[in-house]
């Protein structure tokens, strides 16, 4: 069974994103939420009350180890959704800068280096970053360093993301193939693969513009 690549943007001066660099437990909040619900900028205002609630919930206790009690858990996700709408008011229309490559990334993988492979040296490097990231962020790095399991927080299926520098080079080399020969002629016998690749290659453009880092979740 195939896994999905979730990506969505965030301003790297934001609180949320230095609180995921030193905070576990707002790293585990965000694996839980990240793929849910249209994701994080959508989860806390277009989510069903119920079935969002029944979501926290089920977290609240389930995670009760990384999250404290369940008053200290509501206190976190009420910092977290407090986080997330100061984005969404102070930079209007970012919750549309959001992707998912479905089950299509392993295509571009194994053929995006082929078409960059003539400008690129790191061609198979450079894209395994794009699709998956280039950085971790600081909280799962303190895992790690601990000596903890990274699998006992469920943001470790998000705790990567692309740095703002790949960010602006991503844009640049994407914006640069020429879809309508050289990519569709690689991708031909799997159109669908094609159109996420168009809308990605969108997200890369817009957040570049924006100076925005791209979070990228896996489920």
């Amino acid at each position: 069974m195939g896994v999905s690549v979730y990506y969505w943007a965030v301003p790297p001066s934001s609180a949320l994103f230095k609180r995921l660099q030193t905070d576990e437990a707002f790293l585990g909040l965000m694996g839980v939420l990240f793929h849910r619900g249209g994701g994080i900028y959508h989860f806390f205002t277009e989510l069903d009350d119920e079935e969002g609630e029944e979501i926290l919930t089920d977290a609240v206790h389930r995670y009760a180890d990384l999250f404290g009690p369940e008053p200290v858990a509501r206190r976190l996700i009420e910092e977290f959704r407090r986080h997330v709408e100061e984005i969404r008011l102070r930079h209007p229309g970012i919750e549309r800068r959001r992707r998912t490559l479905e089950k299509t990334q392993g295509v571009l993988l194994e053929r995006l280096p082929t078409v960059l492979g003539h400008v690129r040296g790191d061609a198979q490097s450079f894209v395994g970053k794009l699709v998956f990231g280039d950085r971790e962020h600081g909280a799962l790095e303190a895992i790690k360093a601990s000596g903890r399991k990274c699998s006992d927080n469920p943001g470790s299926s998000s705790a990567g993301f692309v740095s703002l520098s790949l960010v602006k080079e991503g844009a640049r080399v994407l914006n640069a193939i020429d879809t309508e020969t050289v990519l569709a002629d690689a991708l031909s016998d799997d159109p669908w693969a094609l159109e996420n690749f168009v809308y990605w290659r969108s997200l890369y453009a817009a957040a570049a513009a924006h100076d925005e880092v791209l979070f990228v979740g896996v489920c």
